[in-house]
This record gives structure tokens, sequence and C-alpha cells, in this order.
């Protein structure tokens, strides 16, 4: 029913972003990509700066490991509203993923920057430190992550141990 009422929405008022947006959603949960994707398009060409469908525009481009799209992306978001936290997050993490280490870390490192207490940016610095064969960089992330496990409502702990013979930090988790 409510694809149905989304698409009469859509009938009526062609440039109405937020119908497609939602319609777009819709057809993620469903895991249609191909009509998410188009339905997508539709919002952004209605509003190029929806960030909402900007994020679920690079979320469908990750999805289908389209690295430089789902980058030029989550830059648009930031470019939108430079405070998105998330955004950022994704941006360093679509940038390891498409191979660029450096341009990650340093992302990884903005987003640390702008909110030391994220647990999953400082895990995921550390953890690229440890890929850049990077021990004392990976070693002051993970420690970074000690005083932050009483605010993290996952109850996840990293205990940092040390270095290990290939210079890697060696941690273990506890849940």
């Amino acid at each position: 029913r409510a694809q149905l009422a989304l698409q009469q929405a859509i009938t009526l008022y062609p440039s109405y972003a937020e119908a497609h947006y939602l319609l777009a959603a819709l057809h993620y949960q469903r895991q249609d990509m191909s009509a998410a994707e188009q339905a997508i398009r539709h919002a952004l060409l209605a509003y190029p700066r929806y960030e909402e469908a900007l994020l679920l525009f690079a979320v469908l481009a990750e999805h289908q490991q389209h690295w430089s799209q789902a980058q030029e992306t989550y830059q648009r978001v930031i470019a939108v509203n430079p405070d998105n936290i998330e955004a950022h997050l994704r941006l360093a993490i679509v940038l390891e993923n498409g191979g660029k280490l450096e341009e990650a870390k340093q992302a990884y490192q903005r987003v640390v920057a702008q909110q030391p207490q994220h647990l999953e940016a400082q895990l995921y610095l550390g953890r690229l430190a440890e890929r850049l064969q990077q021990p004392q960089e990976a070693l002051a992330a993970y420690q970074a992550i000690l005083p932050l496990r009483t605010a993290n409502s996952q109850g996840v702990v990293f205990v940092v141990e040390g270095v290990d013979a290939d210079h890697r930090a060696t941690d273990v988790l506890r849940t």
C-alpha cells in the first residue's frame, strides 16, 4: 500500500523529492537495488542537495562496490552538511575499501578530531594503522578506546596488551 501511495504522489507531483526518496527507501528495504537506485536518482534530480537521498545513493553505491561513486557521493553529503559524522566515517570506510589507505587514514583522523569518543572510528583507525604497518599508531588508536569503553552502549571492551613480534598491536576483544 505504501508503494502505491508513493507512486500516486509522484504521478501527481513528479518533482516531489521526498516521495522519490521514500519510494527508494522502500525498495532498498525490500532489497530491490535497481528500483531503489532509479527512485533515488529521481529524488536527486528534483533536489540535488537532499542529504538523506545522497546518503542512500552512497549506500547503494557501496553495496555494489562502486567505491569512486560512493566516495563522490559521501563528499557531496559532507559539502551539504560538514557536521555529518556518519558521512565522514562512511567516506573513510569507502576510501579504505577502494584501496586509498592514506586518504582513509586522514578521513578516520578527521572523524576522531571531530568526535574523539567515536569508538568505531578509533577502532577502524587502529586496524588501518595495522594494515599500513604502523604499530605505534595502531597501539595509540586502540589505547584511545580504553577510556571510551564505559560510554560504549554495546559493552565492547578492548584490552591492548602491547605490540607483537610482527609489530602489530595485540588486543583482546571482550563483549
